[in-house]
């Protein structure tokens, strides 16, 4: 979003997680295509701009590169409104997001309400609601922290009408295969150890 607004990437920032985890990044790859891009497909300068990323924590664009930039439009959602927005989409249609979606739904709507057109929107799912059931399940109301797993899924696939997915299905009776539990103090030995078993 800031860097949409100013041009600047700077990950000298705090490191924030949400229920959408592909979001909480502090250096983003898909960023770095589009800047590549915007910058003429010139690999030395996209080059230049991580190297100052890597260097310094952040780069900054410059005006030919940020007019380019221009048909695109920066917004966020935090948590409250992500669960908002996953709410309020299935009280109204009946159709279950997931919490990625949900960001991009939600800038959507500030989009529209910040008159900058009423041309309809397509918005295009990247992720199941399956991969982040327990959020979006407490977002309409249906679940709770102490619920289990797969009572979520498959209360999920009846509030949906969508099927579990097979992959889904396939890890309700998988094996367990790795049950060790350990302090982060622990874990380089628990780990040289299963390395060398």
């Amino acid at each position: 979003f800031d860097f949409f607004k100013t041009g600047c990437y700077d990950k000298n920032r705090e490191f924030i997680l949400t229920s959408s985890p592909s979001m909480d990044i502090l250096i983003s790859s898909n960023l770095e295509r589009l800047v590549y891009l915007c910058c003429g497909s010139d690999p030395k300068k996209n080059a230049a701009l991580m190297a100052g990323l890597n260097r310094e924590g952040k780069y900054e664009i410059d005006e030919d590169m940020r007019k380019k930039l221009d048909d695109f439009y920066g917004a966020y959602a935090g948590e409250d409104k992500v669960f908002e927005t996953i709410k309020n989409l299935y009280e109204k249609t009946g159709y279950i997001i997931d919490t990625h979606t949900a960001v991009a739904t939600a800038a959507d709507l500030i989009y529209k309400a910040e008159g900058m057109d009423d041309n309809k929107s397509v918005i295009v799912s990247t992720a199941s609601p399956y991969k982040f059931t327990r959020n979006v399940m407490k977002a309409i109301g249906k679940g709770d922290d102490d619920t289990d797993d797969f009572v979520l899924v498959d209360e999920l696939s009846k509030l949906s009408g969508v099927k579990v997915p097979p992959a889904v299905e396939e890890i309700r009776n998988a094996r367990i295969l790795h049950d060790t539990v350990c302090e982060v103090s622990e874990m380089k030995e628990i780990v040289r150890k299963s390395l060398i078993q």
